[in-house]
């Protein structure tokens, strides 16, 4: 019986290698390349470990160069749905190009308040919906002669380097710094309160103090 080391370069661990779940479609039916040679094995799992990096870097890279559209809409508005449609309609060709960021604004008070606070960040203010945001240009409304604009947009956009990219979340008010400004006001109110609170409860025991 002849006792022989093989090894096989991989990425992963395979502690019980099997022959059924491999491809039969390769050149050499079901199996995996092995070799005695440990050092050529390393090889492999180096060049099989940078082509998995290469290929997540260029899916991460397509993902994150998406161009997000602020797509603030109403349930059951005609031009809102027509809007929809047309984004749906683009994807097979555009698809890789844009990210549709949907807010529904007439049941969501949230989104609502999150529309005027955009608005008022451009300078601008919703006249209803659709509000459509690419890049540093809006729309109100959705017609026929708007779908040119809008994928003219989305090209451009989609062209810039991510970092030189105009996105109005990125102006917005921070709701952290509104809250504790809030609060502060909160405080100084409570603290006047307290104050005119004192000082009618010491003039009365003063004016009763007095008559007595």
């Amino acid at each position: 019986m002849i006792n022989l080391k093989i090894y096989h370069g991989s990425t992963v661990i395979v502690e019980k290698p099997s022959l059924e779940i491999l491809n039969y479609r390769t050149d050499f039916g079901k199996g995996f390349y092995t070799t005695t040679d440990i050092e050529q094995a390393k090889r492999w799992t180096k060049i099989k470990k940078g082509r998995m990096q290469e290929e997540n870097k260029d899916e991460n890279s397509n993902e994150s160069k998406a161009v997000p559209i602020y797509f603030f809409k109403g349930d059951g508005c005609s031009h809102c749905a027509e809007a929809e449609e047309w984004f749906e309609s683009i994807k097979e060709e555009y698809g890789s190009f844009f990210e549709l960021m949907e807010y529904e604004t007439w049941y969501n008070e949230d989104n609502a308040a999150l529309m005027e606070k955009v608005a008022t960040a451009r300078g601008e203010s919703a006249e209803g919906v659709p509000y459509i945001i690419v890049g540093n240009k809006s729309w109100n409304g959705f017609a026929d002669d708007y779908k040119d604009e809008i994928l003219s947009e989305i090209k451009s956009v989609f062209e810039q380097d991510i970092n030189d990219r105009y996105d109005i979340m990125k102006y917005l008010p921070d709701n952290k710094n509104e809250e504790e400004e809030n609060s502060s006001n909160d405080v100084v109110a409570l603290f006047l309160i307290i104050i005119i609170t004192g000082g009618i409860g010491y003039g009365i025991y003063h004016a009763r103090k007095n008559t007595n």
